[in-house]
């Protein structure tokens, strides 16, 4: 779980580090200049979760769930 944020958080560190060491913008031009692909995520992340969450019917769900209980010897093994 803690790759989950990590990873992102150094994207973004270095995605608007790059902009100002090598192309020489200031701070407030990174910004602007990351607006767009800020969106582009937003937009996607929000657009796509919704149609995926509607693809997904609630009949095609549960199968998903519990297909890795018989791989995993579930319900005939005790766990401790």
């Amino acid at each position: 779980m803690l790759m989950v944020g990590a990873i992102p958080a150094g994207y973004v560190y270095f995605v608007s580090l790059y902009p100002q060491w090598a192309e020489g913008f200031s701070p407030v031009q990174t910004g602007l200049a990351l607006i767009p692909s800020t969106v582009t995520v937003v937009l996607t992340a929000t657009l796509g979760t919704r149609r995926l969450c509607a693809a997904l019917t609630v009949s095609s769900r549960p199968g998903s769930g519990w297909s890795f209980g018989p791989a995993d010897g579930w319900p005939d093994r005790q766990r401790s």
